[in-house]
This record gives C-alpha cells, sequence and structure tokens, in this order.
C-alpha cells in the first residue's frame, strides 16, 4: 500500500471499511505532515516534512521508533513499505537522498543520493519492481553562483512555474533495493526539460513515466 493505493497509482483499494467508524487511539507528534502514512507488518510509517520518520503500532498508537535526518527541508514525501524495508525520499539544500530503513527498527540499511526540489510534487514513493526501487526525479541548478537565465526556485508552486530552465533534466533511476547502488539511470531530456512534475506507475510487467 502507498498514499497512491497501489503500484499502479489506481486510487482504489477496497478495505471493506463500512460505517459507523470510532476511533481506536489518537496521538501528537512534532512536524508536519501533508501525504498519508504507509502501514506494514502491524505498523504505521510516517514522514514529515522537516525529516523525521516514525513508526507506530497500528493497533494501540504505541511509539515503535523515531529516526530524524537533519538537512531535510520542507519535503513532503510519501513512504513505502515493501517486505520489512521502508523506502523514504528526502530532500534537503545540501543534499537529496533515498534512505532505507529497516521497518521493524528504523535502523539505516543504506542511502543512495538523487537530485532536485521536493517542491510540490515529490509526494509519490518509489516503485518496487523484483530487486529495483525506481524513482523519478528532476535535476536543477540552485544557489547564488547560477547564471539568472539557468536558475530555478528550489521550491515553487504548480501556478508559477511556466517553464524550466534547459538545466533541468527529467530522470528516472532505478536503485538496487539489497544496497541502493545504481542500476540504471534514463534521461529524457530529449524530450524537454523538467522532471518534477512527474510520475511513475508499475502495470503488467511494464513501467510507466509522465
Amino acid at each position: 500500500f502507498t498514499s497512491f493505493a497501489d503500484w499502479e497509482n489506481t486510487n482504489a483499494v477496497d478495505q471493506q471499511v463500512k460505517p459507523p467508524l470510532r476511533i481506536h487511539w489518537i496521538r501528537r507528534y512534532e512536524g508536519t505532515s501533508k501525504h498519508f502514512s504507509t502501514f506494514g507488518a502491524g505498523r504505521m510509517y510516517t514522514h514529515t516534512a522537516e525529516g523525521q520518520v516514525f513508526a507506530v503500532e497500528q493497533e494501540t498508537g504505541r511509539l515503535l521508533w523515531r529516526r530524524y535526518f537533519p538537512g531535510v527541508h520542507i519535503c513532503y514525501t510519501s513512504p513505502v513499505y515493501y517486505k520489512e524495508r521502508l523506502l523514504v525520499p528526502q530532500a534537503g539544500l545540501q543534499a537529496c537522498r533515498l534512505r532505507c530503513l529497516d521497518a521493524a527498527t528504523g535502523k539505516l540499511l543504506w542511502e543512495a543520493p538523487f537530485a532536485g526540489s521536493p517542491s510540490w510534487n515529490r509526494q509519490l514513493p518509489p516503485v518496487v519492481y523484483k530487486n529495483l526501487a525506481i524513482y523519478m526525479f528532476g535535476t536543477g541548478k540552485y544557489g547564488p553562483d547560477v547564471p539568472p537565465g539557468e536558475k530555478l526556485p528550489w521550491l515553487f508552486e504548480h501556478q508559477n512555474v511556466a517553464g524550466f530552465p534547459k538545466s533541468h533534466r527529467p530522470l528516472v533511476r532505478a536503485y538496487d533495493l539489497d544496497t541502493g547502488k545504481e542500476v540504471w539511470t534514463r534521461d529524457f531530456s530529449e524530450f524537454g526539460c523538467g522532471g518534477d512534475e512527474a510520475g511513475v506507475c508499475l502495470m503488467d510487467e511494464r513501467l510507466y513515466y509522465s
């Protein structure tokens, strides 16, 4: 299960939930969460925009573990659970990392770099195919040393992006699920700039990128 329902992003999962409903538990947490939590192995996993990842017991809300990664900045990304692993893309001004955690303990198993702003469109988690974690992102030049014609705001709203500079490349990358090492990368710059307003889904042994 992901915040987009399933690997096909169909947004249609019949969990046979019917009213009347009642609250089992409620708990406070520090931070900002914009998207759904992820569930797996009787736990609920939440990622905050400030870089916190924590797991609670699904039935009781009891805190099981919590990790904090400094340097994450306004990162509204969703985690995804897969076979006792938790994949969380986290972006910051200095570095962007796809992190793989042990879902039971929160231990960091590996982290791998990607590029680009988390902005408002980085909600989509990676998709998993066999032993690959596949993620899409867009490169961009940021900071004071970038020429005005090439500079891109690190954070932007959908309505404020009229186009992208030529330095902004749309990439799709596959990471080895065991090690985090890059297996393959596709650069779609031949079709134009961008890469932030993008999505991937998996269906019928094919990966679709838009």
